[in-house]
């Protein structure tokens, strides 16, 4: 992420832009390295609370201020792209500060964040539809819908949630998990895949910046397997009713 300013451009404005970059920059690195801890932490220690809270908001800095200046670059694209992230980082953190994870006064305003993302997707795949050469910022309608389709999806699980009241258990821990760690994903691939510029000429092009991103890929994977077999088998340990006498 590079605004690129005419010469002539105020020295007020490059200042501007330059610290946006920086706090771009710095929130997206610290987001990774908490991100990363939280996931090694104890799940429930106090260490893993702390991880998970820079986490939260050094992504929400990252993802804020990229949906904010994309369209300047112009990357439209990851205006769909950041607010997701926000989405996810939300809900996910709200899903394990609330006991049953139904969203209550102020916690819908993430959920509006979502469709916000899902809507602006829809609205610049209409654009690069209607464009003379059916491309939008190099991109055409099909790639801002499928961006739009994410947080779609994910919305979904919102609508569940609040009708059934809430969410329990193993399925609450799975929420969090996969909210959380999408959007660890998606940074640790922006920054490895999509910004090779920012590592020595020795790596870019090889296939050692792909690590980080399919390691934290299977890291992901393992938890959430992990929550579920440890819930199949709570639900195997509970006793059976002895059979009736006959």
């Amino acid at each position: 992420m590079i605004l690129h300013l005419p010469p002539e451009a105020p020295a007020l404005l490059r200042v501007a832009a330059a610290t946006a970059l920086g706090l771009h920059i710095a929130g997206g690195a610290i987001g990774i390295g908490s991100g990363a801890a939280a996931f090694v932490f104890r799940k429930g220690s106090r260490a893993h609370a702390i991880a998970g809270k820079v986490f939260v908001a050094s992504m929400l800095l990252m993802a804020g201020i990229g949906a904010a200046v994309s369209p300047f670059l112009p990357q439209r694209a990851n205006v769909v792209m950041g607010l997701f992230v926000c989405y996810l980082v939300l809900t996910g953190w709200l899903t394990i500060r609330r006991r049953n994870a139904r969203p209550e006064g102020f916690e819908f305003a993430p959920i509006f964040v979502g469709l916000a993302a899902a809507l602006i997707g829809i609205v610049f795949g209409l654009q690069a539809l209607n464009s003379p050469g059916g491309l939008l910022d190099g991109d055409g309608p099909w790639a801002y819908w499928v961006l739009a389709g994410l947080p779609m999806l994910a919305l979904v699980g919102d609508v569940n949630i609040i009708r059934k009241g809430g969410v329990f258990g193993a399925a609450r821990m799975t929420r969090h998990l996969w909210r959380m760690g999408v959007a660890l994903l998606i940074a640790t691939f922006s920054l490895f895949l999509g910004q090779p510029k920012v590592f020595p000429p020795t790596l870019r092009g090889t296939p050692l910046l792909f690590v980080p991103v399919i390691t934290v890929l299977a890291v992901v994977i393992y938890w959430l397997v992990r929550v579920r077999m440890s819930r199949r088998r709570s639900i195997s340990d509970v006793p059976r009713p002895e059979p009736l006498p006959t």
